[in-house]
């Protein structure tokens, strides 16, 4: 056979091959093309399940990159920021304007929630006794005030003066009338933590004004309305010895008396001698701005003293949807590390204050303003989150805490708890939460346009060639 016919021969073998191997080829090429449209379809549908996931939130305008960039970027954050660095987290963002959850992370986990806790305190305060309540603080006197005569025998005698020169011209002994208070002083009072010096001050000066001179009884508390042991309801500069200053300050002005401090229930036949009051609206400025422990435990302590037999904070959080027994109350200023609350608890009681109007009015004008006073004074200055940010803050070791309201770029009103609990530096946790604060009320997909500085460069003089010099 000749060369020419084997060579034909195998190129004809060879051609069903490379059609088959070309067929193949182009399934393959097919395939992927079919799953790289699957992935899109795929990719699609997640987006529009995302979109219809974010539609409430969208209900006033529906803007996505705003809570596509906030909630990317609050995860990214909590995810990837050093500032993270051992610290247990809690967070929880709700959108009020559109009634939608924005962001969570671990919102149901129980943390506590240092300095929060008045946001607990400041909120049953108010929906159980109302803004304009009177914590008062007055001073009754038991039995009647008569004029005495005293008979006495001067200190001259003591200088072995005759006896004789001890009575007048006529021989009668020497006397003087005095007024004197024939019974006990009983303070009453209702964890005023406003009630100071100056104020015990003029329930002397009335006690002066009745012009008596001596008090034959004693000087008692009423702790009727007493529910702890180591909170006095009756108080000066927010220490418990109002009786004890207010015999001191009687001696000084010249009423002698030498009964003892103690305490009795102060009966109906008593007269009232002074009063002075502050309302909660007058409280809550300290207890929240300041972030004042004993200012919130006197409003924990009054609030409960009057709706017992059930807690005034137990009671509320029950009322809020959520059963009391999942969590720890241990006091009303969250000086306590036993307290125990979530995230998610927070934002429901914050959400709860904004629909009622006889408490978010009071609670919002005197949460901390962030950048502007109160314990958010020096902080978040030069960002969105400056005079946006309206929270209440909690610092106790290794705990740091902040629970409020701030306005989103969207103009939405945002309800968030953020609960920072095992750090190891208040400075960093902070700037955590700042950063985070500012996530929420920053757009990054609106870019403000750049300057554009145009540096006219001065022309390059070039130098002169010189002139060749002539040949002499």
């Amino acid at each position: 056979m000749k060369l020419s016919n084997v060579f034909t021969l195998l190129f004809l073998l060879l051609i069903p091959l490379f059609l088959q191997a070309q067929d193949v080829k182009m399934n393959k090429i097919h395939q992927e093309k079919i799953e790289e449209e699957r992935d899109t379809l795929s990719l699609k549908k997640e987006i529009i399940e995302y979109k219809e996931l974010l539609s409430d939130t969208l209900k006033v305008d529906s803007v996505l990159p705003w809570p596509l960039y906030m909630t990317s970027r609050l995860d990214s954050t909590l995810r990837t920021s050093p500032y993270m660095k051992g610290i247990s987290a809690g967070v929880m963002v709700y959108d009020m304007t559109s009634d939608s959850l924005l962001f969570s992370h671990n919102e149901k986990k129980l943390m506590k929630p240092a300095s929060n806790m008045k946001l607990f305190s400041g909120i049953s305060g108010l929906r159980e006794l109302g803004a304009d309540y009177e914590f008062k603080t007055r001073l009754y006197h038991t039995g009647e005030i008569r004029q005495d005569t005293i008979f006495f025998i001067p200190d001259s005698l003591r200088l072995g003066i005759p006896l004789e020169e001890l009575v007048d011209t006529l021989g009668n002994p020497q006397y003087r009338y005095v007024k004197v208070l024939h019974g006990d002083l009983i303070g009453v009072g209702s964890y005023d933590p406003m009630f100071t010096t100056n104020d015990l001050n003029i329930f002397v000066d009335r006690i002066k004004s009745l012009e008596i001179d001596s008090i034959t009884g004693n000087y008692l508390e009423d702790d009727h309305f007493r529910f702890s042991t180591s909170i006095n309801p009756l108080q000066v500069n927010k220490a418990g010895n109002f009786m004890n200053q207010l015999k001191l300050l009687l001696e000084k002005r010249g009423i002698k008396s030498s009964g003892f401090v103690g305490s009795a229930k102060c009966s109906e036949d008593t007269l009232l001698i002074a009063e002075k009051s502050h309302t909660l609206r007058e409280i809550m400025n300290r207890m929240m701005k300041n972030s004042d422990n004993q200012y919130a435990e006197n409003v924990f302590q009054r609030t409960h003293s009057l709706t017992k037999p059930i807690h005034a904070v137990n009671k509320l959080i029950n009322d809020i949807g959520f059963n009391p027994n999942n969590f720890v109350i241990a006091d009303g200023s969250g000086l306590s590390h036993d307290n125990r609350v979530s995230p998610e608890l927070e934002v429901a009681l914050l959400r709860y204050a904004r629909k009622d109007d006889s408490i978010y009015p009071v609670l919002y004008e005197n949460l901390p303003i962030a950048g502007v006073d109160g314990t958010l004074e020096s902080r978040m200055k030069d960002t969105s989150a400056y005079k946006n940010v309206r929270a209440k803050t909690g610092t106790i070791n290794g705990v740091i805490t902040l629970a409020g309201y701030c306005t989103s770029a969207n103009n939405h009103e945002l309800a968030f708890a953020i609960m920072l609990n095992d750090i190891s530096s208040q400075l960093t946790a902070k700037a955590l939460e700042d950063e985070l604060c500012t996530i929420m009320t920053h757009d990054e997909s609106i870019i403000p346009k750049k300057r554009v500085i145009v540096v006219k460069r001065r022309p390059v003089r070039k130098r002169p060639v010189p002139r060749p010099r002539r040949k002499r």
